[in-house]
């Protein structure tokens, strides 16, 4: 079904506006795909993240290389991080260091510590994919050094790090794009590592601040000029750290140095600026907690120094250099204001459960083994709600149950969450919405694994099918708890012996669903139901194939009953079927993110769709995001390009994701300062032209013109927060911006365009 909405309204700015449809001219909307798509997103925790801004894209990005680090880099557009998968990527590593060279538009990386071997290669980021340079010439092998990109001299610069034994080096090299070349100053810096390093284009040079040496922390400010390396004697100066966050704030000529580490631990996020003479004191209120490693950089689109991850260890700790932060906090220079940018969430973690508390409107997360803020796995015993909208930590009085990869079920017949643990003994443990309790059956299961488990709304009971007894294979077994006691059930009929099946409720046959499974030997592809009597064989014309974690789950909005897990045999390709109460069918979903083995997934209490959470990617990594089913997802694609003005050529980027009910903007960048400018927004795109420029939307389909003015530095934010309608989901608008533009014959610039798509 196309969807083209008439006379629906849209908020963009404040301002209502109809969104009227134009049969012969308005591009069609096609029909939407199935897929999952991120309400909420954060990177994976990061210990000591590499980091940089891309002036070409408006976006800062942040990578590391850790056991838990999926091979992405991720961009932040202001709003959010996005995480852009790479065919390859560096080995793991601990400790290398990166500058993003603008001139080329390559991100470069060099060196680090693997396993038991100092590394002394290089690669490069371009954008899409890393490539591991072959180059004449290297700076020895080493972790811990500080780079930057001299601006000025258009190459990287290296400084100092540990080699072999920990020594501490004091050399300096700079990479042309070519090949390293060695400096030879007449001045150089003590040898140290975790010097921070930033390049003050105001004044062309480069500056750094600390370090560590083999005797001590430093608070040295030193200066390169391109050819030599000059020590300041500020009158003031930050106290002694390593490990600092430091950047050049160009819209207010100041390096910005934050945080770090001293001798006893994590230094608060204190910030200090050096204007090139002397060092001085920033406010900073109410910002992240005291860490050291995290990345730190200046988004000059939107005037904001960002920091991200890092560490809040103190040296000596037996954790030191394990845990990681994923929080983004964004620093208001003009004010001296911290803004949490990233929304709470549960840590990340693999195996969790997850069920829908419909007395509540709330879905219930816990359990799993949790990688919390740390890079080693533990037992989770927190427990984590979402309202649909954001997640919230219950702090109850007693811990959840400790489990990994079992299944859980609400039972709304008497408001509790259902589980039930393998071992010796088994137990089942029940959550009233406030606490967790054991309870205490006369009867229980023998222990097992890869049990299924499902609550039968009709019957009040709570249904155990299968599973692979320790030691002695698959079984046929079912079990039913109602609220006081577990009884085994002696039906006619029975799938046979079963492990690792998906067991759900069918609404529409008002019966449980059971498929596939493994009988110990081979898998198994059937169907059954369940009356609370007796299992019956269903005979499908298709089947889903054989899965890895499946999971079977209502799909309310869509008034479906959706399989969900991984193809054996076929890496992070995610199998997503419908059952529609006689057949199979599979679902289009080309826009699946890779799958996790062991995720949670319940029912939205707001949308009603299928909501996940949480598992362990193939590709390395736990999976971070809160993700929905929807089949209208929300998104935005740039096209076209601007005309080149006495800016540059004017970019149109988006920031956020225009997902109903959220904030969204479109941000101009490359006019001239407090340039009077307009966005015009219709519903096709456009193919002529105004002058050089090319004309990217249709004017005859406009749905609104919306004026406003650059700011002093050439950056236009226009608003356009998505109402929370959802007759809006699927429409797609086409947007572009003019500036004026004195300097240019036309008198006025064009930028690129967006398409933007509302949805979930």
């Amino acid at each position: 079904m196309n969807r083209a909405p008439s006379a629906l309204v849209l908020l963009l700015g404040g301002i209502a506006v109809g969104l009227l449809a134009s049969p012969s001219t308005a591009q069609p909307i096609p029909d939407p795909a199935i897929g999952w798509v991120p309400l909420l997103q954060q990177t994976q925790p990061m210990r000591h993240p590499m980091c940089g801004f891309d002036p070409s894209t408006g976006r800062g990005f942040v990578y590391e290389i850790n056991n838990y680090a999926r091979p992405e880099i991720y961009q932040w557009n202001g709003a959010e991080w996005i995480g852009s998968p790479a065919a390859s990527r560096p080995t793991g590593r601990r400790a290398p260091a990166l500058a993003f060279d603008s001139h080329r538009g390559r991100a470069v990386m060099f060196g680090g510590f693997a396993p038991h071997i100092l590394q002394m290669d290089t690669w490069e980021w371009d954008g899409r994919d890393w490539q591991r340079l072959s180059l004449p010439r290297s700076p020895a092998a080493r972790r811990s050094h500080s780079m930057v990109f001299d601006e000025a001299r258009g190459e990287v610069l290296l400084f100092g790090g540990l080699g072999g034994q920990n020594t501490a080096l004091g050399d300096t090299w700079v990479f042309d794009g070519i090949t390293w070349t060695e400096r030879t100053p007449q001045q150089f810096p003590a040898p140290r590592s975790d010097a921070a390093l930033a390049f003050d284009s105001a004044r062309g040079r480069v500056v750094m601040f600390g370090g560590l040496t083999a005797t001590g922390t430093l608070a040295d400010t030193w200066e390169w000029d391109g050819s030599d390396w000059i020590e300041r004697s500020p009158a003031h100066a930050p106290s002694r750290r390593f490990l600092a966050g430091m950047t050049f704030d160009s819209t207010r000529q100041r390096t910005v140095l934050l945080g770090g580490l001293a001798g006893s631990g994590p230094l608060p996020m204190d910030v200090w600026e050096w204007d090139g003479v002397d060092w001085s004191a920033r406010p900073s209120v109410a910002g992240p907690s005291a860490r050291s490693g995290h990345a730190t950089f200046y988004d000059p689109i939107r005037g904001r120094v960002v920091v991200h991850g890092g560490t809040t260890d103190p040296v000596g700790s037996p954790t030191f250099g394990d845990t990681a932060e994923s929080d983004t906090w964004t620093w208001d220079p003009a004010t001296g204001n911290w803004q949490r940018r990233t929304p709470l969430m549960p840590p990340l973690r693999n195996g969790p459960a997850m069920v829908t508390d419909t007395a509540r409107g709330r879905c219930v997360l816990f359990g799993g083994f949790g990688v919390s803020n740390s890079n080693s796995n533990q037992l989770a015993v927190d427990t984590w709600v979402w309202d649909g909208a954001q997640w919230a930590e219950l702090h109850t009085p007693h811990p959840a149950p400790t489990m990994f990869d079992l299944p859980a079920v609400y039972d709304a017949a008497r408001d509790q969450v259902v589980v039930w643990i393998p071992g010796e003994p088994a137990s089942t443990w029940l959550f009233d919405g406030t606490d967790w309790q054991r309870a205490t059956p006369a009867h229980s299961p023998d222990s097992r694994s890869a049990f299924a488990l499902a609550y039968d709304p009709l019957r009040a009971e709570t249904v155990l099918y299968g599973g692979a007894a320790f030691g002695a294979g698959a079984l046929a077994e079912t079990w039913v708890w109602n609220g006081v006691d577990w009884q085994q059930r002696a039906p006619i009929h029975s799938p046979g012996p079963r492990s690792g099946c998906a067991l759900g409720w069918d609404p529409a046959l008002g019966e449980l669903l059971l498929y596939g499974g493994s009988d110990g030997s081979s898998p198994v592809f059937q169907t059954w139901t369940w009356n609370g009597v007796d299992w019956t064989e269903r005979q499908p014309v298709h089947d889903p194939g054989w899965m890895a974690s499946p999971r079977l789950v209502e799909d309310p909005g869509r008034g479906a009953l959706v399989l969900v897990g991984q193809a054996l045999g076929v890496p992070d390709y995610r199998s997503l079927w419908e059952w529609d109460g006689v057949d199979w069918a599979p679902l289009d979903a080309p826009s699946l993110p890779p799958v996790p083995q062991a995720f949670a997934v319940a029912v939205d209490p707001v949308r009603a769709r299928p909501i996940q959470f949480g598992g362990a990617s193939s590709a390395g990594g736990y999976s971070p995001n809160t993700l929905i089913l929807s089949d209208t997802p929300a998104g935005t694609t740039t096209y076209g390009a601007g005309c080149a003005g006495t800016a540059g050529s004017p970019q149109l980027l988006p920031s956020g994701r225009p997902a109903l009910g959220t904030p969204f903007q479109l941000e101009l960048v490359d006019v001239p300062a407090l340039a009077p400018a307009a966005v015009l927004c219709c519903l096709a795109a456009g193919t002529g032209s105004l002058g050089p420029c090319r004309l990217l939307v249709d004017p005859v389909t406009e749905i609104v013109t919306l004026h406003f003015a650059a700011d002093a530095h050439g950056l236009g934010i226009m608003p356009l927060d998505v109402p929370n309608a959802p007759a809006l989901a699927g429409a797609t608008m086409f947007c572009q911006a003019a500036a004026m533009d004195t300097g240019v014959p036309l008198g006025v610039v064009l930028s690129g365009a967006v398409r933007i798509t509302l949805g979930d």
